[in-house]
């Protein structure tokens, strides 16, 4: 009897879970029978650039892309004002009208999500606040990561057009930076400058940023000698950047158009 009764209560128990299980999943069944592929409205779902998926690439290096957006929320170079590292937030929130389905140009002619490139928001890299010299590091290293990494889409690697540029003659993934104050340009110039050696850069800004680190007051040392408005010049003082290809437009100063 007591054996029959072990028995029983197994299978009341097999009973229990299973009823369990159809009880928690009737709700989303339920969901997706009414409102099959509802997806994420512009001013809903969780903030990433324009909708995009979302992968922490740093924290997962079997992730692949063809284009990476990446946040670099750094702030602490400026000379006056701070608050940039709030700035890939900003961007990502303003970006939120745009999704892979409602980005179709019309003076394009074309759906850049849809091209054929797989595009991930890969999140922010996390820069110290309190350290410089720390900080250039990690924007270097991250982005050199995932610079690094193999292209995923069959489109990029048949299509890709900086493979004939790049040192070892492969294809990289494109990386767009979400800033942070423009200091994070000189550690990124580091990063592509292993890959495809002197680099070209086309600059807009109201500012020129090629002030010579040693003439500010108050940069007494080695790293406060780098700031938002001094990093051409120590790109330029490693060789970083290609003397005859880099276009400076001022908007501040429209005749001041300095080919370097």
């Amino acid at each position: 009897m007591a054996r029959i009764t072990a028995v029983a209560l197994a299978l009341s128990a097999v009973a229990g879970v299973s009823a369990h299980a159809a009880h928690t999943d009737a709700p989303e069944s339920a969901w997706m029978r009414k409102y099959p592929d509802s997806g994420d409205l512009s001013f809903s779902g969780i903030v990433t650039f324009a909708h995009l998926p979302h992968s922490r690439c740093l924290d997962e290096p079997q992730q692949t892309f063809d284009i990476a957006v990446l946040g670099m929320p750094f702030d602490t170079s400026v000379s006056y004002r701070p608050g940039a590292r709030f700035g890939p937030n900003a961007i990502r929130q303003g970006s939120r009208r745009h999704a892979t389905n409602r980005a179709y140009s019309i003076p394009w002619n074309f759906n850049p999500f849809l091209a054929g490139a797989k595009v991930l928001d890969c999140g922010d890299v996390p820069i110290s606040p309190y350290d410089n010299a720390l900080a250039m590091d990690q924007i270097e290293t991250a982005y050199s990561s995932l610079l690094a990494r193999e292209v995923s889409s069959k489109f990029m690697q048949e299509h890709g057009d900086t493979m004939s540029l790049a040192l070892d003659g492969k294809e990289h993934p494109k990386i767009v930076t979400l800033g942070g104050d423009h200091t994070v340009v000189l550690p990124i110039l580091r990063s592509l400058h292993k890959v495809y050696g002197e680099i070209a850069v086309l600059h807009f800004d109201a500012h020129l940023d090629t002030w010579n680190g040693n003439l500010y007051k108050g940069a007494w040392t080695y790293q406060s000698k780098v700031t938002h408005g001094s990093f051409f010049w120590k790109a330029s003082t490693e060789g970083l950047i290609s003397n005859t290809q880099h276009l400076l437009d001022s908007r501040r100063y429209p005749h001041a158009v300095v080919r370097v």
